[in-house]
């Protein structure tokens, strides 16, 4: 990937910036920021736990579950997010009640299998903006009307995704922070090749 995006002049301005590495596990950060430091990076991921703890640094955005973004920890994840200049996008919302309450936290993105549905609804919503808000009994009931909202089912989820990752993932084992020190986080290069200064 990085030969192919490397070989387009000027890809560090015109192309690069514009594509977006979906990072899931904390073993691919090193190898995205020395090959492809130009590309953006997000988290791709349910947990905002393991977002926080391994994609922080590195990540300027996340892309979450959209069920882990509804709860308390949800919310002021994308509130802290928000204040600290990174960007928060939920996948997959596929019905219209998701799509308007993602919409309505302010989101980058809204990822979803219903496209054509998700851009009725958001001409919808510029021709209305009042039609954002979710009408009636629903307005109450829907963040209580999806067992993956409720912190049980989300725990069982990570329980098992974090299973699968640390069980399935080309590195078994725990998850752990990937050493970048020898790394500028920023153009990829080797520290060390920095240092000493001089001109030839």
């Amino acid at each position: 990937m990085a030969r192919i995006i490397t070989s387009y002049k000027n890809h560090e301005t015109d192309l690069s910036p514009r594509i977006i590495l979906g990072l899931w596990h904390p073993l691919f950060i090193r190898p995205a920021v020395k090959y492809l430091p130009a590309c953006r990076r997000f988290y791709i991921g349910f947990s905002i736990q393991v977002a926080k703890q391994y994609f922080w640094d590195t990540c300027e955005g996340f892309s979450i579950s959209f069920p882990f973004l509804m709860g308390q920890e949800g919310q002021a994840f994308v509130k802290e997010c928000r204040e600290k200049g990174k960007e928060v996008t939920a996948w997959t919302v596929n019905d219209v009640s998701g799509m308007k309450a993602a919409l309505s936290m302010g989101l980058k993105a809204v990822l979803t299998d219903e496209v054509g549905v998700f851009v009725n609804l958001k001409h919808k919503i510029a021709k209305n903006p009042e039609s954002l808000q979710l009408q009636g009994l629903e307005r109450w009931t829907f963040p209580w009307s999806n067992w993956k909202y409720y912190s049980a089912g989300q725990k069982w989820i990570l329980r098992t995704k974090v299973q699968r990752l640390q069980n399935l993932c080309y590195q078994p084992g725990p998850s752990t922070l990937p050493n970048l020190s020898d790394l500028d986080t920023d153009t990829g290069e080797d520290r060390s090749s920095q240092k000493g200064g001089g001109t030839v």
